[in-house]
């Protein structure tokens, strides 16, 4: 690791400062499976990874990853590095991290890798690519580093497979339900012969029905109001009616109406008001006589 230094202690005290700087993506230990850093894990010479790259991925233990890269080295030693935490300080110390060797003298620049998270599986690995002709420092610290990323154990990544096998399954079934829907729902529209004319068709009576239906609405409803118009009418002429509203009495005909005042019944002087006067006979003939003078008053 002691390439790693060749920029001296200053520079040592600088990767430590960015690594407090930047505390919650290089120097916490980490979950497993969660998010890491989308750059290369350290300062890299000679090459640069162009698979692992990107965002963080978790490979299942046993599964082939294509590690590829470009470089100016004519051959080179790859390795597979454990890391108990991504603190720049302790990379650069040598401690808590171990080291398996995939490849050495390799010229070519890719390389497939059986992944596998021996001796744990709980903390993220990096790829590391050094000179294979270098001394002995490039040989321990040179090189250039790939991305982070995490690999999954076997047994677990059964039960994610199993569980997303099931989900698929679910969502095959769905799909296939849907289509089979759709499919059923363009059997009905096309018809039995599948004559596009036969759709047509069928519009053209169910335009006419619908036509029809509307008409028979709208008479129905024209001939209420029509009905309805009339009762009101009817009603509102026999309570303006005066023989709705004036009694058959005339005396009271008269009351209401406000004609005459209101008075009793009253006998006539001298003549019961229950009789009528007979008429008197006058003789044919009389001998005439002197009316009585009368006197102005």
């Amino acid at each position: 690791m002691a390439k790693a230094l060749r920029f001296g202690s200053t520079q040592s005290y600088v990767a430590i400062w960015f690594c407090v700087l930047f505390w919650q993506v290089q120097c916490q230990i980490l979950t497993p499976y969660e998010d890491l850093s989308p750059y290369p894990s350290y300062y890299s010479t000679g090459g640069d990874f162009t698979f692992p790259v990107g965002d963080t991925v978790i490979y299942t233990e046993g599964s082939i990853m294509t590690i590829s890269w470009d470089s100016s080295y004519t051959s080179v030693n790859l390795y597979d590095v454990y890391l108990h935490n991504i603190s720049v300080d302790a990379v650069i110390d040598g401690k808590a991290q171990s080291q398996v060797q995939l490849a050495t003298g390799y010229t070519g620049n890719s390389f497939k890798w059986a992944v596998s998270c021996n001796p744990n599986c709980d903390a993220p690995f990096v790829l590391h690519v050094v000179n294979a002709q270098g001394n002995s420092s490039d040989l321990l610290g040179g090189g250039f580093w790939s991305i982070y990323f995490w690999v999954a154990p076997a047994n677990s990544a059964s039960s994610t497979s199993s569980s997303a096998s099931q989900t698929s399954a679910s969502s095959a079934t769905s799909s296939q339900s849907r289509s089979t829907t759709a499919a059923s729902a363009s059997a009905t529209k096309s018809g039995s012969g599948g004559d596009p004319g036969g759709w047509s068709n069928k519009g053209t009576t169910i335009g006419v029905g619908v036509g029809v239906g509307v008409g028979v609405a709208l008479v129905l409803i024209a001939g209420g109001l029509f009905f309805w118009r009339s009762h009101h009418r009817k009603t509102h002429h026999a309570y303006n009616s005066p023989s709705a509203t004036v009694p058959s009495d005339p005396g009271a005909s008269m009351q209401w109406s406000g004609m005459y005042p209101s008075h009793p019944p009253q006998e006539m002087s001298g003549v019961p008001g229950h009789e009528i006067p007979k008429p008197v006979e006058v003789p044919a003939y009389r001998d005439p006589y002197e009316l009585p003078t009368t006197q102005d008053r």
